[in-house]
């Protein structure tokens, strides 16, 4: 008898864990709150990530605002600008304004009446040394450079 015990205990084992609705100790599974759950996440994570995309939108447009204030600060006190690049698209002339001044120069974005958005080397308050610095930058050839006036 002392033999069959272990067979027997294995084969009530073996007999309530293939069975789910047999085990008394294996948990019911809900897979209506799983479900549930699985989309209470996925909700949760794109609100996330809307939120994220706003955020981001509105961090550029407060950018954008900063570029235009500071361009309309650049116009108030230089009036003569050495001009380097002039872009209808505002990221193109800040990629360029990086590239210049990343070459060492006091690079601006300076708005024009146009609407163009200008890329200047440097800006100056007295013409004559506006023009004098033109002349040595067309000659080191570097650049193609022209004079802005802001009236």
């Amino acid at each position: 008898m002392k033999k069959y015990i272990p067979l027997i205990i294995l084969s009530l084992i073996l007999v309530t864990t293939g069975c789910d609705n047999i085990n008394p100790f294996k948990k019911k599974v809900d897979h209506a709150l799983l479900e549930q759950q699985r989309q209470d996440s996925i909700r949760l994570a794109q609100e996330a990530e809307q939120s994220r995309q706003q955020q981001l939108a509105e961090q550029a447009i407060l950018e954008e605002q900063r570029r235009i204030e500071e361009a309309e600060r650049i116009k108030a006190s230089f009036k003569y600008h050495l001009v380097v690049g002039s872009f209808k698209v505002p990221s193109n002339a800040t990629r360029y304004h990086e590239k210049i001044r990343s070459k060492g120069f006091d690079s601006q974005i300076v708005m024009a009446k146009n609407g163009f958005q200008l890329v200047t080397m440097k800006s100056f308050d007295n013409y004559r040394t506006a023009v004098n610095e033109l002349r040595n930058v067309t000659r080191a050839g570097e650049y193609e450079v022209w004079l802005y006036i802001h009236n």
